[in-house]
């Protein structure tokens, strides 16, 4: 060859070749080739020819069922071109077949169809996720009930609320986005604290409860329950999912997880459903449907969109999620109930001061705590 870039062409336009005889290893292998061919150039490299091999690749890649293995061929191309649509298309494509983060795979249709509105395969993709979405939704019910509470009455219907909708003064003057905290041990090993935001703007009601709950400082309700998430259990752990926890009215045996209290006197009314399972981290009140919550809590371990709509999203950890990763490796009894072999005890709560908050939010980039 005269040059490099010829040499990549080459291997490019001979990896197609063999792409179209369907010989998809002989395409790969030729498509590596040709990147190998425009890293060894040392003036003006031909990057749009390394695109052009990252794509097709994850295109032979695809026709083999190696679905992460194109996701990351895409990723390489879209490195040097951001918008080459049909790397767009492809990692979409492959992150549904491998149930990949369903808000990357909506973010890559998006671009797509941005750039070419009547992109028949964009526009297929689009469809095929908004399908996944409803069956996902429609399964969500039973997967409550299985993973995030038991406390469903007698005759298999939901518990409604029981107070009226109405926040006190108190409440009003809190509204300052509070941040909480857990301190966890696992059995008598301490394990450490986790920082909860609180957004007091958007869920007030949950919000109060939440605080009050961590405090303590609502004392007992008037059927004897102490209010107060101190001395509970953290009883379910689904890795890749969430944690749960913050039962008070049992805090021991095999009916944990099934109580159902908060300072109003009972199972709340929902509040901001808007709120979406977008990454970890986020706390969000278990229920078993509509207007059911109660005193316990779910922190999510990755994005849960299924669960859009169903529960209210009303704070994030901001502080202490490694924390919360230990929880996740914890071993549970089965994968019905996903309670821990070992008991892990939330042994003290309360809010924190607003130094402390200050101090806290100033030393810690949200974000960061979110991605590990």
């Amino acid at each position: 060859m005269d040059s490099g870039r010829e040499w990549a062409e080459q291997c490019k336009e001979d990896g197609n070749k063999a792409f179209k005889k369907g010989e998809w290893e002989e395409a790969v292998r030729l498509y590596l080739e040709g990147v190998a061919a425009v890293d060894t150039m040392m003036m003006h490299p031909a990057e749009d020819v390394k695109c052009a091999c990252y794509s097709n690749m994850a295109a032979a890649l695809i026709k083999q069922d190696k679905w992460k293995e194109a996701m990351e061929a895409c990723d390489l191309a879209l490195k040097i071109d951001e918008t080459n649509v049909k790397a767009l298309l492809r990692r979409a494509q492959s992150g549904l077949k491998v149930g990949g983060r369903a808000v990357r795979v909506e973010e890559d249709i998006r671009v797509v169809l941005a750039a070419e509105p009547r992109n028949k395969d964009a526009l297929g993709l689009r469809a095929e996720l908004e399908r996944m979405g409803k069956e996902r939704s429609q399964a969500s019910v039973n997967k409550q009930k299985r993973v995030l509470g038991s406390f469903w009455a007698n005759d298999g219907s939901y518990k409604h609320a029981m107070y009226e909708d109405v926040v006190g003064q108190e409440a009003q003057d809190k509204r300052e986005d509070p941040v909480c905290f857990l301190q966890l041990s696992l059995g008598d090993a301490p394990l450490g604290t986790v920082h909860i935001e609180l957004f007091t703007k958007k869920a007030p009601k949950t919000c109060e409860n939440f605080r009050c709950l961590c405090t303590g400082e609502k004392g007992v309700d008037e059927h004897g329950v102490r209010l107060h998430y101190e001395g509970s259990l953290v009883h379910r752990v689904v890795k890749g999912f969430v944690v749960q926890g913050g039962d008070v009215v049992h805090r021991e045996g095999d009916s944990v997880g099934t109580g159902v209290a908060s300072i109003y006197g009972g199972a709340m009314r929902d509040e901001h459903l808007s709120g979406r399972h977008l990454h970890p981290g986020q706390v969000c009140m278990a229920n078993s449907g509509p207007h059911s919550s109660g005193c316990q809590f779910y922190i999510t371990l990755d994005e849960a969109p299924w669960l859009d709509r169903d529960h209210v999203v009303f704070g994030q950890v901001i502080s202490g999620m490694p924390v919360v990763r230990k929880l996740e490796e914890v071993d549970v009894r089965d994968e019905e109930d996903h309670r821990p072999t070992k008991d892990i005890v939330i042994t003290g709560s309360g809010q924190c001061t607003k130094e402390e908050k200050a101090s806290i939010k100033a030393s810690v980039n949200p974000k960061d705590v979110w991605s590990k």
